[in-house]
């Protein structure tokens, strides 16, 4: 038996001496695995009390030695003292770490692989609230699953796997376990599920994702793991990456093809774009940034020709031709070979019908050929969903036909239309990962959309009504298709060879994209034809970080571009096109960013730094401080709400950093030595005005308590305050030390300092500021985007005009005013 940890011991004495069931928690220790310091533990019980909930919901879980009823009276009791302080003295400052919802593990460097389970797992919380049950239930039996292994951790490896994956499932924005994994089933059954899992015939996009866990749980039963070689068997194995080196991710992708691979005309394989694990600058970080949004000066792409006969890309351009290639085709010009013309995608659609009714007419005559008819149609309606909704094949197949009000049980569905409404179709966006994103208060942020509802304006529901009503599904008669992802490209394929006449033009991957590239050149955004279409994009990966779009405001991209192109098509044919009856949409909340905050919290916050700023300090020192950081705060937030600055330290720029005509300079908040990510921006009179009265503010109070100050360091001109035992130290203004002078103002709203980027960046989205002029005032580009490249069209002259005539009216919807220090200038602040 293994030696009990101290904390451990003190514990159990503890639950003894208030007479609490000293049994209980000992087996929670032990099931829990739970860490030898019991870091933050009330926390981790908090998780383990939902577990409970859980595995008490049919059919019951548990072993049979186990109260469930007397672990929670045991676990509620733990965390209804969490704040008494007497228990923090006998169990360390760590024993619970606050009320405070943080998204950082408290272990890292402390045990995070030895103690995985009880902190990716039960210290976290999932985001989707509404499946969250679900959730629970799968650590419930995952939790079983772990308890039947020895204590030489043999699996270490395995179920840190596991642990690290179900981390990952916690912070995704809709939470749905693979149908063959029913959660909900007793533990020999889910077992047997596990055994019988396969991630290539899963019909979940999130398959890959539920892979380690349901290994972890097999081994736990019994299967052996398979033994690691060091070569030699000449088995093909996974090509690794060298060393340090690391891809770049784009909503699950990393690897994005160079044109289009079925297209003998254009260039075969695919490329990732490498990344090498540097050191953060010294003024950023990191926590602060979205994912890959600090970039190398150029990018360093790894070509992979894959099981292509034809010469390699490398063979028909050489290496820097090739780079070139990738770079200019981010420019999403209106038209390229790569995209279907309106000829052809009339030819597409109406080759559609004639081979549907075809197959309709031949299933009335020959009821026998139902199975080879049923795939052809599968792949008319799957082929249809592609080119109208953008979605992947493997989304494609999970679609479920759903009534008006149902509850979303799938990522893709098909909402039947009521009152002579077409049909929506409705379906939860692809974003990016918000992983390490902590929660703020409910109401200081934007509400949060899960899906977005499209309306039927292409018929395609008339493809999939006749799929359920000629192949009712015996199990379920919500499922459409019944053919296995690969089986249902092949027969697609095999239509777009058919009806493009042999064709090589006519391929999956321009029906793929055909959506996301129509979006672009009808808006130039990015971001809206990615959350429109779930299409992968590298250009849209940091902007979508920072952006928080409502979806009426997509829903009405997509009707406008749609019926305008539908009108394209059908005159092609010589028709007029019909506009539907669409139902009103009810839903509300925006798709993308996470702690987007409401104009509400950013006025309530302006309005509480202006009480102390108007206020007069009283004589004491510690008034004097904090008036002086709140001046610190008021100047540095207004100055990176105007410039879109990042959460870097020392953000402020003097003004004689700007040229003094034009109003502009040179910001480089996530830089390298040759400026390569540098933008202009503005220099607004309010902020000019600001950062005069602030460095007259620092050179005075610098001078008045030249007696109290406790170290001479030359930070920058602008500095926070505290006061310590030595006298007055100054403080470098940067995330940590901002956050914190926040959390000392009455009634301000604690928060991320880059939310104001996200704030800023979808209101002028919202105001219909051109998403070109966006992203370059917040430096949002990839090589080959830059607004100073020299292909680019960008005008600064007109850059400065939009951003005018849209930041200076967001501006003044703000109190923002200017203010003058109490030690230079002796008027109230206005």
């Amino acid at each position: 038996m293994s030696q009990i940890p101290p904390l451990h011991q003190k514990l159990l004495k503890f639950v003894t001496d208030h007479g609490q069931d000293v049994d209980s928690i000992a087996q929670i220790l032990e099931a829990l695995d739970a860490h030898s310091d019991l870091i933050d533990f009330p926390r981790v019980l908090r998780g383990l009390t939902r577990v409970l909930d859980a595995m008490q919901q049919p059919a019951v879980l548990g072993q049979a030695n186990w109260d469930l009823e007397r672990w929670r009276d045991v676990s509620d009791w733990i965390i209804s003292l969490r704040n008494d302080e007497n228990l923090l003295i006998t169990f360390g400052a760590k024993f619970y770490l606050g009320d405070e919802r943080k998204n950082k593990n408290p272990i890292i460097g402390a045990g995070v692989k030895r103690y995985g389970f009880p902190y990716a797992v039960l210290w976290h919380e999932p985001y989707d609230k509404e499946n969250e049950a679900e959730f629970y239930r799968l650590i419930a039996q995952f939790m079983l699953a772990f308890q039947l292994l020895p204590e030489s951790h043999a699996l270490e490896d395995q179920l840190y796997a596991a642990n690290r994956e179900l981390r990952l499932i916690s912070g995704l924005d809709v939470i749905m376990t693979p149908t063959e994994l029913n959660v909900w089933c007793s533990s020999a059954d889910f077992l047997r599920r596990c055994q019988n899992y396969d991630v290539a015939e899963s019909a979940s996009e999130y398959a890959e994702l539920f892979a380690p866990i349901v290994r972890a749980v097999r081994y736990c039963n019994g299967d052996t793991p398979p033994a690691r070689s060091g070569g030699g068997s000449g088995t093909r194995t996974r090509k690794r990456n060298k060393a340090g080196l690391g891809v770049q991710m784009s909503q699950g992708e990393d690897s994005f093809y160079l044109d289009d691979p079925d297209d003998p005309n254009l260039l075969p394989g695919k490329y990732s774009i490498l990344v090498s694990p540097t050191d953060l600058p010294e003024d950023i970080e990191g926590d602060q940034l979205a994912p890959d949004e600090l970039t190398e000066p150029f990018d360093i792409c790894l070509l992979e020709e894959g099981d292509s006969e034809r010469a390699y890309a490398a063979d028909l351009l050489k290496a820097q031709s090739v780079q070139n290639h990738i770079i200019r085709a981010r420019q999403y010009l209106p038209f390229s070979y790569s995209q279907f013309t309106l000829t052809e995608i009339s030819n597409l659609l109406s080759g559609c019908t004639e081979e549907f009714l075809e197959c309709l007419s031949l299933l009335a005559l020959h009821p026998g050929r139902q199975k080879s008819l049923r795939a052809r149609m599968e792949a008319i309606a799957g082929l249809h969903l592609m080119l109208w909704l953008g979605q992947p094949l493997l989304r494609v197949r999970q679609l479920r036909v759903v009534e008006m009000g149902d509850v979303r049980r799938s990522t893709l569905e098909m909402v039947r239309g009521v009152d002579g409404c077409v049909s929506e179709f409705r379906f939860v966006p692809h974003m990016p990962s918000y992983l390490s994103e902590e929660n703020l208060e409910e109401g200081a942020t934007r509400k949060r959309a899960s899906c977005v509802s499209l309306p039927d304006l292409a018929e395609s529901a008339y493809f999939i009504e006749a799929l359920q009503h000629h192949f009712p599904d015996k199990e379920d008669t919500s499922f459409i298709f019944n053919q296995k992802p690969k089986a249902l490209e092949k027969n697609i394929r095999k239509l777009l060879k058919k009806i493009g006449l042999g064709d090589s033009r006519y391929t999956i991957e321009k029906s793929r994209t055909f959506l996301h590239r129509r979006i672009i050149s009808e808006t130039h955004d990015v971001v809206s034809a990615s959350f429109l279409s779930g299409y992968p994009s590298l250009s849209a990966n940091t902007p979508a970080y920072y952006s928080q779009l409502n979806v009426a405001r997509l829903r009405r991209i997509y009707i406008n571009s749609s019926i305008l192109l539908l009108k394209h098509i059908y005159a092609c044919g010589g028709v007029v096109y019909e506009e539907p009856m669409i139902s009103e949409y009810e839903e509300s909340g925006g798709i993308g960013a996470r702690n987007c905050l409401t104009t509400e919290t950013v006025i309530k916050n302006i309005n509480a730094m202006l009480a102390v700023l108007r206020s007069k300090p009283t004589g004491e020192l510690s008034n004097l401080v904090a008036w002086h950081n709140c001046m610190t705060l008021w100047t540095t937030q207004l100055f990176m709400m105007v410039t879109g600055c990042r959460a870097i330290r020392n953000p402020l720029m003097s003004v004689q950093q700007f040229d003094p005509r034009l109003r502009v300079g040179a910001l480089g908040d996530k830089d390298a030595d040759d400026r390569h990510m540098s933008r202009l921006v503005c220099l607004y009179k309010i902020v000019r005005n600001q950062l005069e009265a602030y460095q007259k503010h620092c050179k005075e109070i610098s001078r008045q308590l030249s007696g109290y100050l406790s170290n001479d360091m030359e930070l920058s001109e602008s500095y926070f305050l505290e006061i310590n035992s030595k006298g007055i130290r100054k403080l470098e203004v940067r995330p940590n030390t901002i956050r914190g002078v926040m959390g000392s103002i009455n009634g301000y709203t604690s928060h991320p300092v880059n939310s104001f980027r996200k704030f800023i960046r979808t209101e002028l989205i919202e105001r219909n500021c051109s998403p070109e002029v966006v992203n370059a005032y917040m430096g949002h580009w990839l090589l080959g985007e830059e607004p100073q490249n020299s292909l680019s069209s960008f005008c600064p002259n007109d850059y400065v005009a939009t951003l005018d005539k849209n930041l200076q009216a967001l501006m003044s919807e703000l109190p923002w005013v200017v203010i003058h220090s109490r030690w230079v200038d002796k008027r109230p602040a206005k």
